[in-house]
């Protein structure tokens, strides 16, 4: 979404861009040895820096008169910021001292492709995390195509499930909503 806006706005390296009001509608699932179709559909709504979007997936070949199937919604804008007075990765990795994990556990649930292999470690602290993530070198190339990776945000928002209160990885698969 934020590359498909990025090119319809001519948006500028480092130009803010907001996603909003998202909601994840079910899963793109890409089964081994298969290829899928994926659509970004951007609509304007209030001015040309605020569209809806939608991305919708189906079966690479289909015919064109297949349904789509809609993955994720929401809004995406250019947005004005000023710098945030955020804290400084040492300061949370300071508090961050309950425990340390070296890397990523592999997953029972789902399988990621070899992208998603990019938490180098995790320090926990006390209902909050510091999660250091590195993209395999494999895949840096990618950043040239998608400055906000994919895989990289995925598990920056979701690589320290551990902190929710009574979460087993064994029995436990929680996904945004």
């Amino acid at each position: 979404v934020r590359t498909a806006f990025a090119q319809r706005m001519a948006a500028g390296a480092g130009e803010a861009i907001e996603l909003s009001d998202v909601t994840f509608l079910s899963p793109f699932v890409v089964h081994e040895g298969h290829a899928r179709d994926l659509r970004v559909h951007l609509r304007a709504q209030g001015g040309d820096d605020r569209y809806a979007f939608v991305v919708s997936g189906r079966d690479s070949g289909a015919a064109d008169g297949d349904a789509w199937a809609e993955h994720v919604r929401g809004v995406v804008a250019r947005v004005k910021v000023q710098a945030a007075d955020a804290a400084k990765p040492a300061e949370i990795r300071a508090r961050c001292t309950r425990r340390h994990q070296e890397g990523a556990k592999t997953p029972v649930h789902l399988h990621f492709g070899p992208r998603w292999s990019n938490i180098v470690g995790i320090d926990f602290g006390t209902r909050e995390a510091l999660v250091e993530l590195a993209l395999p070198q494999a895949f840096v190339a990618d950043l040239d195509a998608f400055p906000l990776h994919p895989a990289v945000l995925d598990l920056a928002t979701g690589g320290a499930q551990a902190l929710v209160g009574a979460y087993d990885e064994s029995r436990d698969f929680l996904v945004p909503a």
